[in-house]
């Protein structure tokens, strides 16, 4: 991701990017916050690791995909570039506390290549973001990132519900997911159905060797 050439001038106190941490360990984490998107704005992926944990975790909670350690997590950073290579970030608010940092966003950009299993769809994109950063010890133990699977991927319900079987979502979350975008209640019960028999093929191919998720 990239944020607005501003964030180098962040010490300008330029919302909002200016923090409102009283405490010297929440603005030791603002600071640090700071230094990580500076490296991602910079794409300069070896100091923006810097600022992670060796275990660190990152996670898209809508499509339950997870990163682990610093090798995965360069791997998120390079399928992020490489399927948005001209990827926006609009910093629109953020917190700053003694054990994490919560950021607000909007991430626009032109997808061209593919993206959190995803196939490229050439179009731009435009979605909003909440990324939780959760802190020990100085550092960042990873990320934890939400945002509108509809908004994101831009599907009818029950394309999306199709998706998320592709993810490994939950049969619950894909009930809940339906509901969320509006589905109406005689519909999800057959949206419901038709996802567990998916799943259970899903099922079949995973353990055969088949339907492998992708990685970005």
């Amino acid at each position: 991701m990239s944020y607005p050439s501003n964030v180098a001038q962040a010490g300008l106190r330029s919302s909002p990017f200016e923090t409102r941490a009283q405490s010297p360990i929440a603005q030791a984490n603002y600071k640090l916050w700071i230094e990580h998107a500076r490296a991602e704005n910079r794409r300069e992926l070896e100091r923006l690791i810097a600022t992670l944990h060796d275990d660190c975790e990152y996670e898209v909670v809508p499509l339950s995909q997870r990163w682990r350690g610093k090798d995965e997590v360069r791997e998120f950073y390079r399928g992020l570039w490489r399927g948005i290579p001209d990827v926006k970030l609009t910093l629109l608010n953020r917190i700053d506390a003694e054990d994490c940092i919560v950021e607000e966003s909007e991430i626009f950009g032109r997808m061209d290549g593919p993206l959190f299993g995803i196939e490229p769809s050439g179009r731009e994109l435009r979605y909003r973001v909440v990324i939780f950063f959760p802190v020990r010890d100085g550092l960042f133990t990873g990320e934890r990132v939400y945002f509108d699977v509809a908004e994101f991927v831009d599907l009818s319900p029950m394309d999306i519900a199709v998706f998320s079987i592709f993810v490994d979502a939950r049969l619950g979350d894909v009930e809940h997911l339906a509901h969320v975008v509006g589905e109406p209640a005689h519909r999800r019960s057959e949206l419901r159905r038709r996802t567990r028999l998916d799943h259970r093929h899903h099922e079949r191919r995973r353990r055969s060797g088949g339907g492998r998720r992708c990685k970005p």
